[in-house]
């Protein structure tokens, strides 16, 4: 069954992972679309519906990582055979998501999140490792938000431009130009990584505190979030350097 383009959810789920992240993330952007109500010429958002949609998210990508932890966390207990095998599969798992539409920098990102979150979480040469590591998702966020808001300007500039030719001259193309449709996708593509990213944030916090555990039963958690994103995040890389970034669609 072809995907109806038409529908922004079926677009943006095409675009990030066309499902195969369904055990990581949701969606993203199909639940601000949800939350969108249309009246008349204006459009509105339902903060509280939306805020409600994404503890609901957390809540359950949150005891879906804590069973892949506790997995590895068995493995780390059991001896350094059982650990080895623990990472074949974890490999296994990143290649087939690498398959997926966006897999390679989808995977990268979620690796880089898990290991940053990870090391955030370990009590560690007096936290130095987790200082750092806070400090650096700072800067990172900081960064991925500036990217995804630059995109989103230069879409609305170039927007703005299409309709001046189209009032200056009537003869001009209806539908975007393909520039246009590109620059538009690689904007969603950011501003959905971005959520992404937020909400992975969300779900390991959830997941290695949330049930605010002791001391060391945190460490261990946070190591063995730390083995996931490094195993993902190595998988994600290599797919990036023999692929692209963005998937692409059919325009």
């Amino acid at each position: 069954k072809e995907e109806d383009l038409n529908d922004p959810r079926q677009l943006f789920r095409m675009l990030f992972g066309g499902g195969k992240f369904d055990d990581y993330f949701a969606t993203p952007l199909a639940d601000m679309v949800d939350a969108v109500s249309a009246d008349g010429a204006s459009t509105s958002i339902d903060h509280d519906a939306y805020e409600q949609k994404q503890n609901e998210r957390t809540a359950e990508f949150s005891k879906k990582l804590r069973a892949k932890l506790e997995t590895v966390m068995q493995a780390m207990a059991e001896s350094k055979k059982a650990l080895y095998d623990a990472k074949g599969k974890l490999t296994e798992e990143a290649a087939d998501l690498a398959e997926a539409p966006g897999g390679g920098d989808l995977l990268s990102m979620l690796g880089y999140v898990y290991s940053q979150e990870g090391t955030q979480h370990q009590d560690a040469l007096l936290g130095i490792p987790a200082f750092f590591s806070e400090i650096s998702e700072k800067g990172h966020l900081v960064a991925s938000t500036v990217s995804a808001l630059s995109s989103a300007v230069r879409t609305q500039q170039k927007m703005q431009q299409q309709q001046q030719q189209q009032q200056q001259d009537s003869a001009a193309p209806a539908e975007p130009p393909e520039a246009l449709v590109k620059e538009g996708l690689k904007t969603m593509w950011k501003a959905g990584k971005l959520e992404i990213e937020l909400s992975l944030r969300r779900v390991c916090e959830a997941a290695v505190t949330g049930d605010v555990p002791p001391k060391e039963l945190r460490n261990k958690r946070g190591r063995a979030l730390q083995i996931i994103g490094d195993v993902f995040h190595r998988v994600g890389s290599a797919a990036l350097r023999d692929g692209t970034t963005m998937p692409t669609l059919p325009l």
